[in-house]
């Protein structure tokens, strides 16, 4: 299932090269990273640009440095990935930071909450917080804290970012789920009640999460986050609902699975009783696709008997290397063809019309 590289650009294979080598904790091939970066094809403000769209800066910068790789020439260093690395380093630690200050908070109430993603799965996957880029600190609580996590973080700074009647919020927490909160540190909390809408029909019980939750140190500090394989089914399902829209989703998902050493077949297996095993095969085969990832006899067996999968996994690898976003309509119909039977397809329609 593996693609060559021979038919992407130079820049597609060198951030494959990069995305390989991090995912898979060894460096890269000198010889092809060097007939790679060293190509007069190579067009490195465009590599640049392509890193920051897939979320792959400090990456890239990391595995090119480790190979020693000159970032560029001379006349275009002032978009040297290194400098644009430096800019992801700060941005995560100033978050990691926040993120610290926050769990004590909930910490000393007794909240029930914990954060997943961000930076903790840069820690959890990469062992460096500063390899992973995001947008927020995702927070999961459940749905029955919600005032009082949302009283905590308005002691902390955090303004909310909806406006909704009782009736509007009781409706949306129901269903959805996913609360905004404005830091007037200029950082957003993604408060979550479930970490997929019951929209998308995958069973993750928030209450079931946090109680399997486990701690991971983050500067020094011990961060509330979501056991290890619930981790990895999240980025399944989350990687999934966006159509896998960017490199470094895929990468964190194979390096938290190669250093927690979770099972892919245990994973399917669980993933069939959350109404998940699509999104699951789905994941892995796009990994296999683009990250030479080995599968097990069991998942090769489960995309055999599934065909019209690889329809799914083509048109994901397409859009990625396209960085063409899709549209509302043609993502929701990705998402309802990723679901694992016609009844399920059939109730993911009706949510959402309904």
């Amino acid at each position: 299932m593996n693609t060559s590289t021979t038919a992407l650009s130079p820049e597609w294979s060198l951030l494959l090269a990069c995305a390989q080598s991090r995912a898979h904790d060894k460096p890269l091939d000198n010889d092809e990273s060097d007939s790679l970066y060293k190509s007069t094809d190579l067009d490195w403000r465009a590599f640049a640009e392509l890193a920051d769209t897939n979320g792959m800066v400090a990456i890239a910068a990391d595995a090119l440095h480790e190979s020693g790789a000159q970032v560029g020439p001379s006349e275009q260093r002032e978009i040297s990935l290194r400098t644009q690395a430096a800019d992801c380093a700060l941005h995560a630690f100033r978050h990691a930071h926040e993120l610290a200050r926050l769990a004590a908070h909930f910490n000393s109430n007794n909240i029930d909450a914990l954060f997943y993603k961000g930076p903790v799965l840069g820690q959890l996957a990469y062992d460096n917080i500063a390899l992973r880029d995001y947008a927020d600190l995702d927070l999961l609580i459940d749905p029955v804290s919600l005032p009082t996590v949302t009283a905590t973080l308005e002691e902390c700074g955090y303004a909310q970012g909806y406006e909704l009647t009782p009736a509007q919020q009781n409706a949306f927490t129901e269903i959805d789920g996913d609360y905004p909160f404005y830091g007037d540190n200029g950082i957003l909390v993604e408060l979550h009640c479930r970490v997929s809408s019951k929209r998308f029909g995958v069973r993750l019980n928030s209450a079931e999460l946090l109680r399997n939750s486990i701690h991971v140190e983050v500067l020094g500090a011990p961060i509330r986050t979501l056991a290890h394989a619930d981790h990895a089914l999240v980025l399944c399902v989350h990687g999934c609902k966006h159509e896998w829209q960017r490199l470094e989703w895929l990468v964190a998902l194979v390096a938290l699975m190669r250093t927690r050493n979770l099972d892919m077949d245990e994973l399917l297996a669980r993933a069939d009783w959350l109404h998940a095993r699509r999104n699951v095969l789905l994941s892995l085969a796009l990994a296999a696709r683009l990250l030479e990832v080995d599968l097990t006899p069991t998942i090769h067996r489960a995309l055999a008997k599934d065909p019209k999968l690889e329809l799914l996994v083509e048109r994901a690898t397409r859009n990625l290397v396209a960085g063409t976003p899709s549209s509302t309509a043609s993502r929701m119909l990705f998402n309802m063809q990723s679901k694992d039977s016609l009844l399920d397809r059939l109730n993911f329609a009706y949510r959402w019309l309904a």
